[in-house]
């Protein structure tokens, strides 16, 4: 009996959505500019433009996709260094917009005094149609100041 059910349901398995996920996360120094490279040093008190992508969300019947997310800077400590971003996105995802993929973006605001060290942005996405949801930690550098 086994062997049938597993012969029955593995399609359906292979068929099945992809996961949530949260790709092509940047930070760059300029809304819209270069990204900074891996290990690039940023200073206390800039702003950083981060971005990101959203795959693997559903769409319902009517071709519309539903999404809420948050963003959050940690300094090394676990320390937030400013209040969470939370947004929701709602959009009609046709056939022809197959590619397509939705972005999130935001400042993040690093204090003017802060330590250096490993400092990360949490981003949190959530699939609202699916009851799915994925989170991701991109890891940033801060050449602060020799804090105790």
């Amino acid at each position: 009996m086994r062997p049938m059910f597993l012969f029955a349901v593995l399609p359906a398995l292979l068929c099945a959505a992809p996961a949530l996920q949260i790709v092509r996360p940047t930070i760059s120094q300029i809304d819209g500019g270069a990204i900074d490279p891996p290990g690039f040093e940023h200073a206390p008190g800039e702003t950083l433009f981060f971005a990101c992508r959203v795959s693997g969300f559903t769409k319902n019947e009517d071709e519309q996709m539903h999404l809420k997310y948050s963003v959050q800077a940690f300094d090394p400590r676990g320390v937030p260094l400013s209040e969470i971003y939370e947004n929701e996105m709602k959009a009609e995802v046709t056939p022809q917009d197959k590619e397509w993929l939705p972005k999130i973006s935001t400042e993040v605001v690093i204090p003017p005094l802060v330590a250096g060290g490993a400092y990360k942005i949490v981003v949190k996405a959530q699939d609202v149609l699916a009851g799915t949801s994925a989170e991701l930690a991109v890891p940033f550098q801060v050449r602060g100041y020799p804090l105790e």
